[in-house]
């Protein structure tokens, strides 16, 4: 078996149980994902981390199950985190399992009606994805890919989706520096979805864990062009998650980019303080036209008042008698006037 070290990845450039080590630095994790998928490549990549190794496994390009240095997600844990069996069953299982002779735990619990065979799937494709965010994580370091049939064996093949992978391996590895570098990139700019049909992506939404919220954003991304400042401001996602999601669609090949129109001019504190009907009043007003100004009322004009020099201070003021109400008719008294007796 011949080691081959590359600044490129290519499975096809080595024989039948050669081995390819290539650093991350030179090809990303998520580019040696779709290159393995395009080349439809048979064989196992290796990541080797301080506790072991893991090992990712495809055949003809499709990837077909994942084994972990660690011990992650037993088949019984998951079980029992979904209630499909409950505690003293689940150690009833384990003993089987232990004195069974080589059994396989689905196979111990199918066995003791606990699960069906369509349950068993379902578990395990829970389980592989659980397994493949611990592969996809692992980064800035080499990885190995070593070709042929042989190295699928030895274990239980489960079928996972490449573009689930290929988001993993993006999403994992984008540090809060990147995603704000990549959204300054993209200032300014306005994007829009590539047709990918009904499913929007590659694969169904459900298969890289999407709900009602990426799914809303995506069908706004596949309707038109989209501003970046107004997804970030008024989008369905968080500024992390729509980073995140947007660097997936341009590693896919499914973002459309172009330059965008200048952001509007933010409202004034004053403006955006007053309620809406006041906003609207005085939007109404500056419609007016200036040749309509109110005229201003005519007033009487002001009586101008004569200052008064001040008096000496020998001189008192002279006091001037308004005339008062007409007294009532007297009587004219008679001509002679007798004079009242004197007691």
């Amino acid at each position: 078996m011949a080691t081959h070290s590359a600044h490129h990845f290519d499975p096809n450039e080595i024989a039948d149980m050669d081995v390819l080590s290539v650093h991350m630095d030179n090809c990303p994790l998520y580019k040696a994902l779709l290159t393995v998928e395009e080349k439809k490549a048979t064989g196992r990549m290796t990541i080797e981390e301080h506790n072991g190794q893991n090992h990712m496994y495809f055949m003809q390009g499709m990837p077909v199950g994942v084994q972990t240095s660690k011990y992650l997600a037993p088949l019984g844990q998951l079980l029992l985190e979904r209630n499909l069996c409950d505690a003293t069953t689940f150690i009833s299982a384990q003993r089987r399992i232990r004195d069974g002779g080589g059994l396989l735990p689905g196979q111990v619990f199918m066995g003791m009606g606990v699960i069906n065979e369509d349950q068993l799937k379902e578990i395990l494709a829970i389980q592989s994805t659980r397994k493949a965010h611990h592969f996809c994580k692992l980064g800035s370091r080499s990885f190995t890919f070593s070709k042929g049939l042989t190295f699928l064996t030895g274990f239980q093949p489960t079928p996972m989706h490449m573009h689930m992978l290929v988001f993993l391996a993006v999403s994992q590895q984008l540090t809060k520096k990147v995603r704000e570098r990549f959204l300054e990139l993209l200032s300014g700019k306005e994007v829009r979805l590539k047709d990918c049909g009904d499913d929007l992506l590659p694969a169904p939404l459900e298969v890289y864990g999407f709900g009602p919220a990426e799914k809303r954003f995506l069908t706004r991304l596949n309707q038109q062009y989209q501003p970046i400042w107004e997804l970030l401001e008024s989008g369905a996602l968080l500024r992390d998650s729509t980073a995140t999601l947007l660097r997936y669609l341009q590693v896919e090949g499914l973002l459309e980019v172009r330059k965008g129109k200048p952001r509007p001019e933010p409202e004034s504190d004053a403006e955006a303080a007053l309620d809406p009907e006041k906003i609207q009043a005085l939007k109404s007003k500056d419609k007016l036209s200036t040749k309509a100004k109110p005229k201003r009322p005519k007033t009487a004009p002001r009586k101008k008042t004569r200052r008064l020099e001040p008096l000496p201070s020998d001189v008192h003021p002279l006091v001037v008698c308004m005339p008062g109400p007409p007294l009532p008719p007297v009587d004219p008294l008679p001509s002679v006037i007798i004079s009242p007796q004197i007691q």
